[in-house]
This record gives structure tokens, sequence and C-alpha cells, in this order.
């Protein structure tokens, strides 16, 4: 997943640090492709996916109650 395409208002910099921290919590993992260029893809792990699934009825009750 990319996720610049999903974050904005956000340096390079710090996205890479929100990232690691992820990494460390085991929320993401970090893969990477050997190609060339080399790339590097992240995707949640199991643990991730669970949170999501926890935290995504919050997200839409937050949706809907806007304001």
């Amino acid at each position: 997943m990319d996720y610049r395409s999903h974050v904005t208002g956000i340096s390079n910099q710090l996205l890479s640090q929100r990232l690691r921290e992820l990494e460390v919590h085991q929320l993401i993992e970090r893969v990477v492709v050997p190609s060339t260029p080399v790339q590097v893809l992240y995707r949640p792990t199991e643990r991730g996916s669970s949170l999501m699934r926890v935290l995504h009825p919050l997200i839409e009750w937050s949706a809907t109650h806007d304001g």
C-alpha cells in the first residue's frame, strides 16, 4: 500500500517515523521487494488488522456525527 497517497500535509521524514513506530508496535510490517529500484511496502499485521476491525465502527460513527 502506498501510504503517501492517503496522507496529506506530512513530511516524508515524519511519515517514515510514524511507519517505524507502527512497525515497533507490530501493527504493520515492512516488506522490501528486491527490484530496480527497490520497493518498500507496508502491510498490516494480524494485530493491525484486528485493531482496524475495532476502530472501523468508531470511524463510521464519527463520520455520521460530524458537526
